[in-house]
């Protein structure tokens, strides 16, 4: 293996390594898919805050039958994906599974955004609003780099 190789294949791995940690890290903040922590970090009061925890006590249960029956449903597609044999039928069969269940998921918590909004301030509102569009720059950020990681690595030669 040239020097050039191993520079380029280090370099590959060490990228990989980077994004995989990213990833990972934002994949642990406050659940996936949740925006509840952008709620941290703007000055609620306390009435604020406890018309927040009647909103997420009201919806808990059937937050927590969605997430169930969603695990449920990603388990058996990772199955069918796995498997050592492709089907469609199998595959489209667990997706159509997952996917009312995932409509669902969303509805609710487009709902409970409209709820928990009508609560804040004007002021609020616009935090909440200028955050969030700082957030979606930085995942475009982290896509292009990613696209550029892998661009990069499919470049390479092949060991022979």
């Amino acid at each position: 293996m040239t020097f050039k190789k191993v520079t380029n294949l280090c370099l590959v791995v060490t990228l990989a390594t980077f994004m995989l940690f990213v990833s990972q890290a934002q994949a642990n903040r406050a659940g996936r898919g949740s925006r509840i922590h952008e709620l941290f970090k703007l000055d609620l009061s306390s009435d604020q805050k406890g018309a927040i925890k009647d909103i997420l006590d009201r919806y808990q249960p059937k937050r927590q039958a969605l997430r169930e029956n969603i695990k449920k449903a990603r388990q058996q597609y990772r199955l069918v994906f796995d498997a050592e044999t492709f089907n469609e039928a199998d595959v489209r069969a667990a997706f159509n599974t997952m996917t009312p269940i995932r409509e669902e998921m969303m509805v609710m918590r487009a709902r409970m955004a409209y709820e928990m909004k009508a609560i804040l301030t004007d002021e609020q509102l616009e935090q909440l609003k200028t955050r969030r569009a700082e957030r979606a720059k930085k995942h475009q950020q982290r896509r292009k780099f990613g696209k550029k990681m892998l661009n990069t690595w499919l470049q390479m030669p092949a060991e022979k």
